[in-house]
């Protein structure tokens, strides 16, 4: 007869009363633009050094081979390569810096490209096989497929 039973209800409630994780940095900031607490520029500043080190842990890491800095390395460069709006994504700190976050990340992945090019020409021994292999790769071709 439409009415909700017990069951119906836990999964609404769940949705409805699940707890926004942007609610607490809105009411703070809120909270502090009135108490005469919050300064913008120090967000800035925190957002400047994430987007630094993001980009340091991108450049510094790229040729130098250990399991840490290549996870370091990749992290990186997922931030880097997501297209997420999130709080403190690579995109989101970008355009509230004022930086065009599709220019840096061409510019960033160019770099790796120059990068990967100049150590091939160059024979600097340092092997940068920096995009996991593909199934076919790794098959042999005796066995077939």
């Amino acid at each position: 007869m439409g009415t909700f039973r017990d069951v119906d209800i836990d999964p609404i409630s769940s949705l409805i009363f699940s707890p926004d994780p942007l609610l607490r940095y809105q009411y703070a900031r809120l909270y502090e633009a009135k108490t005469g607490q919050y300064k913008p520029e120090a967000l800035g500043k925190l957002m400047l050094a994430v987007l630094e080190d993001g980009i340091a842990c991108f450049q510094t890491y790229f040729f130098k081979p250990s399991r840490k800095n290549e996870k370091l390395f990749r992290e990186a460069e997922e931030w880097i390569a997501s297209d997420s709006d999130d709080p403190f994504s690579f995109s989101d700190i970008c355009e509230n810096l004022g930086i065009d976050p599709g220019w840096l990340r061409h510019q960033l992945f160019d770099w790796k490209e120059r990068q990967t090019r100049r150590a091939a020409e160059y024979g600097k021994g340092v092997a940068v096989q920096r995009n996991k292999p593909s199934i076919k790769s790794c098959r042999s071709p005796k066995y077939g497929s």
